[in-house]
Parts: structure tokens; sequence; C-alpha cells
């Protein structure tokens, strides 16, 4: 309830134009309501709340827009929500709602830590268990590091392992206020030693995503149309029309049962042009299949009652169909059928799609894939079973080119195999490249390792709207890479450790 004084005061001045932000917001909320795809509408609804929590940042002063540290309390090295212009949204990344192995840690530590459950576990890595875990995953590389706090721990670990517990005492001095809210530990994760300069273009999710997208020509879906729906018609048609031939010529006699079949063909041809509207020359006036399909509406109410034009037109389009292609029954149409069904039963880029989506999908969606291999081998029977493809289909070279996007190998590789095509797509990579170059300087493998984790973490960054001629947050202001900066080989310069 708001008190009798609010109306009195003053609202905090802006230092910035709130209408970009207001437009953001109605940008946000008309997709959330006008897009078709539910992904789409979900992620602008997403979107909306944070839009809603710049708004209430602003109007209310929580929100220091264009500073350094624009939420009251919160320090330089905790990494924010930012939204498009460098709007922060007041929440941080590391905190949120717990994670699966966040339960799943819970449920071991028992009833007692749901009260608090981040400072629970945050509690939990400075016991001799937790620190003993923190040091096989350091031992391993059984971790993952998505935002730059969830190595802080690690750090921690690793300087009482080496005999550095006053800097260890330091570090965590700063982030003990903060552990009832942010996640200082990583997410478990498959081992990895790697220490070589691998890179990828982008990640297994963001590789799913653009399969996701893959869609079927019109071309494509216009010709497996025709050839299981609006031929096998056609065929129909013809035959229909052929069992009405004698010696004097079509429609001349009409079994007992032919209104009631041509009846039942029209009807499948009505639903047809409902469900299948991608074919078009079924619908043309002039062609062959109207013209038949127009007598057949007509000689099923009274066959007997056909005017002799509309015999003669009947018997030339038979002519020109026997001419041009041969009539249903004959060797030369049963082989153009075939190689038409033959064709139109090939999988689609969209059907390969999805059998890549599937073997993607097992993979860490935050990482790149050791090697293609891995998804690109043929269609197995497993597969061609529950995706309907063909067992032994291999996939386009267009397929294979998405999925190389997000392989880890060395920089040439993607060069001289043009994944890497320009500059532009060259400075995607090249934090990862820098994550390596920086972490060379640390000559222990798992601090330099855990440093390169952290380096690209922190890469991710969105950066802030400043004013005043502020700089962005550096990653040396986080306080436990200043902890590993202090291991650094002292006298490794620059040029040599970039060299």
């Amino acid at each position: 309830m708001s008190h009798p004084s609010d109306a009195s005061r003053p609202l905090p001045a802006l230092r910035i134009n709130p209408n970009f932000v207001l437009g953001q917001l109605s940008r946000a909320l008309t997709t959330s309501v006008e897009r078709p795809a539910p992904e789409t509408r979900a992620g602008s609804v997403a979107k909306v709340a944070h839009w809603l929590k710049v708004v209430e940042g602003l109007i209310s002063g929580a929100l220091d827009v264009g500073s350094r540290t624009p939420v009251v309390g919160i320090p330089a090295w905790a990494t924010l929500k930012v939204m498009k212009g460098g709007f922060a949204t007041g929440g941080l990344l590391a905190e949120g709602p717990l994670a699966a192995h966040e339960e799943a840690w819970l449920e071991q530590l028992g009833p007692g830590a749901s009260h608090n459950p981040r400072a629970a576990l945050n509690a939990y890595f400075l016991s001799d268990e937790g620190l003993a875990l923190l040091g096989d995953m350091l031992a391993t590389g059984a971790y993952r590091i998505d935002v730059p706090e969830e190595g802080a721990l690690l750090t921690a670990a690793w300087l009482l392992r080496h005999g550095d517990a006053e800097q260890a005492r330091a570090l965590l001095e700063e982030l003990v206020p903060f552990f009832s809210r942010l996640r200082f530990y990583p997410a478990p994760h498959a081992p990895s030693t790697e220490d070589g300069l691998h890179v990828h273009l982008q990640t297994v999710a963001e590789t799913t995503k653009q399969l996701q997208r893959v869609h079927v020509p019109v071309e494509i879906e216009r010709q497996r149309e025709s050839a299981e729906v609006w031929t096998p018609l056609y065929d129909r048609l013809v035959q229909l029309f052929l069992e009405t031939r004698t010696s004097e010529g079509v429609c001349q006699h009409f079994p007992h049962d032919w209104s009631a079949r041509g009846r039942k063909l029209l009807d499948a041809v009505e639903q047809a042009r409902t469900k299948h509207p991608h074919c078009k020359w079924p619908h043309h006036p002039k062609s062959h299949f109207a013209k038949l399909r127009n007598v057949l509406a007509q000689a099923v109410r009274e066959p007997a009652a056909l005017p002799p034009g509309q015999q003669r037109r009947v018997q030339h389009v038979l002519d020109d169909i026997a001419r041009v292609r041969g009539l249903p029954g004959s060797d030369r149409l049963r082989s153009l059928r075939e190689e038409q069904q033959r064709v139109a039963a090939l999988p689609t880029h969209r059907d390969l799609a999805k059998v890549l989506l599937v073997r993607l999908f097992a993979y860490p969606g935050d990482e790149g894939l050791d090697s293609l291999d891995q998804v690109t081998g043929p269609v197995t029977a497993t597969e061609a079973s529950r995706q309907g493809v063909a067992e032994g289909a291999t996939f386009p070279p267009s397929l294979i080119r998405k999925v190389a996007r997000c392989e880890n190998t060395a920089l040439e590789d993607l060069v001289s195999r043009k994944v890497i095509t320009s500059s532009e797509v060259l400075a995607k990579v090249l934090p990862q490249v820098s994550a390596h170059v920086a972490a060379q300087g640390v000559t222990d493998p798992e601090l330099r390792r855990l440093y390169g984790h952290i380096y690209a973490a922190f890469r991710r960054r969105r950066s802030l709207l400043l004013l005043d001629l502020q700089s962005q947050v550096k990653l040396q202001e986080l306080p436990w890479v200043r902890a590993i900066d202090a291991h650094r080989t002292p006298n490794l310069g620059q040029q040599e450790v970039a060299a």
C-alpha cells in the first residue's frame, strides 16, 4: 500500500532518455502477441519481464543507469543481466532458480540446507568434503563455468591446496557477503584436460537452433505433393473415364457403380484442394485435370445426358495424355510414376536436419563438437525407424557446413575449410583465442585451464551503458582473477605469451 506522502515525493532525475527503453518494451509486447511461433512468443514474454524491471528501476531510482555499478549494493565484479543498449535489469546472472545439479547437491546435504540453499551450497564447498570435490574438478577438468563467479571457489580451493591460505582468506572475505545469493561454485561436467588452442565458431546449442529453422523449399513441397497426392487422383480420374470407352468413343458406357465412384473421387479432390494447396496445376481452369474434373461433376448427375461437346473434350484430353506420357496401365506411365515416387520419397533437408538434431541433443549445448564424425555419419537402422528416413541416407553438404560451425578444431582448419570466411567471422572466435593466450602466463596446468574458463566466461559479459567517460569493468577487478594473477610467471612478458 502506498504511503500518503508518496504523491508529493519527487521522482528521481533521469540521466538518460527513457524512450529507448519504452520502445524496446513495446516491441517485445507486440512480438509476444503477434508472432505465430510459440518459442518466439515465449522468448518475447521473458523480454517483456526484463524490460519491465528496467522501467521500474528507472522510475524508482533503484538503477543508476550510466554507472559502472548501476545496481545499489552490488560490486562491479558481479555479472549483471544486461539488455540491449546496455541497460541493467537489476538481476544477476549468478543468481536465479536452482539448477538441476544444485538440487541434487542439496538433497545430499539434507533438509537443513533448504532454508538458504545458495548459502548452504557455498558453505559446503568450503568444507573438507566440498574442497575435495573442487580439487577433483580441478584435476580432471570436470566442470563448466557459465558466468565468471562460478570460478571463485575453484580458485580458493587451488590456493588452499598450494599453501596460499592468506590469499584464499582475503578472497573469501569479499565473497561471503553474497553467499546467500550467488553461485560461486561451478557446474559438474564431462572431464576434459584439453589445453590446446582449439576453437569453434558457435556452440552446439546455437547450431541446433539453426537446424531447427531448416525448412523445405516450396518447390520441393509442390513436387512431393504432386507425386503423393495429385498424380494418383489424376490417374484415378483418367481411369474412370477409360471405363466408359467403347468402339464408338468415350462416355458411351457407364458401369452401374460408376456414378457412386465418381462422387467419391470428386469428394477426394475437394478435400485435397483444402489440405494440399501448394500444387498449382490441378487448380488451373485450363488444365486437363480441371477439364476432366468438371466433366465428371456433370456426368455423375446424369451420365446419359452428357452433351457430345463434352464427350469430344474428354476424348481430346485422353488422346493428349496417351501421347505425352501414356494411359494408366501402360509401361511408360508405370515407369514415370515409379520414378516420381522414388524422388518424392527421398528425405528432405528438414528430415535429415531432424536426425542431426537428435544426435546433437546428446552433447553439451554450451560447447563445441570434438569431431564432425560424431554426428555426420549415415543414418542408422534405428534412426531410420524412428525418424522415417531411409537407412544409409547421407547428409547434404549444406547441413554438414552448418554442423561444422560448432566443431572444435585448429583455427587454420576453420579458415581452410571456409567455415571462417571473413574478418568479421574471425572476430567471433577471438575470445576463445584470447582466453588461451591470456592463460599461457600461468604455469600450473590446473590453474591455467581454470583461468581460461573464467576468461571466456568474462568475455561473454554484455557491456553496460556508461556515462561520464567511465570504463567497462576489467577482468582484473574480479577478486579471484587477481588471486590467479599473483601466481603468474613474473618474467613472462606479453610478447612471449602472445608468441
